[in-house]
């Protein structure tokens, strides 16, 4: 039985379609590393240029700190503020946003009185700092409360080291003043 087998030679066919199963077992392996797998870790600062993009990324030069469209809000920054706090500090659950400083004290909250707090952004200075905020007209700011309560928000001062937020909370009738968590976020166009 084995001189059988060891003088028989493969067919031209089984040859053929041995080589297009490992070119395939190839071609399936290379595209499961590519699909949807690159994230902003992987890319060096500065490093995608608009010829990268498919399209060319629809305008000249680099595209650099998210500045694809000059209409573009951009999230600057968020914080969720624990809001059950005694009035002075308020603790800070979360915060982040493109350029808001990711170490303490990047974000600070204080309870003013019952239900009025400020919320205090510090800007990431490696980042370019708070870009095109010169003053509370450039930004758009929004407010949300737990507990069915109502939340308001106003920028009190802004520029591109810090923004200061106040925001008012009140019950769900909005008679009175409620004490809650709640979540802020301020966005600003990145170019004019």
């Amino acid at each position: 039985m084995r001189s059988k087998l060891r003088g028989r030679l493969p067919s031209p066919a089984f040859i053929i379609s041995s080589i297009a199963l490992f070119v395939a077992m190839g071609g399936v392996a290379y595209a499961s590393v590519g699909s949807n797998s690159v994230r902003s870790g992987n890319i060096v600062n500065d490093a995608v240029t608009s010829a990268d993009i498919k399209g060319g990324g629809g305008k000249t030069g680099d595209i650099k700190n998210r500045d694809v469209n000059a209409l573009l809000a951009v999230a600057k920054g968020f914080a969720t503020i624990d809001g059950t706090n005694a009035n002075g500090n308020a603790t800070v659950l979360n915060f982040g946003g493109q350029q808001t400083a990711t170490s303490p004290p990047g974000v600070t909250a204080a309870r003013q009185s019952s239900g009025t707090y400020l919320v205090t952004f510090k800007a990431n200075t490696g980042t370019g700092k708070f870009v095109k905020v010169d003053s509370v007209d450039d930004l758009t700011i929004q407010a949300t409360a737990e507990d069915f309560a109502n939340a308001s928000a106003e920028a009190i001062s802004a520029n591109e080291n810090e923004i200061v937020v106040r925001v008012r909370l009140r019950t769900f009738n909005g008679a009175n003043p409620a004490n809650t968590d709640f979540a802020v976020q301020f966005y600003a166009r990145t170019t004019n």
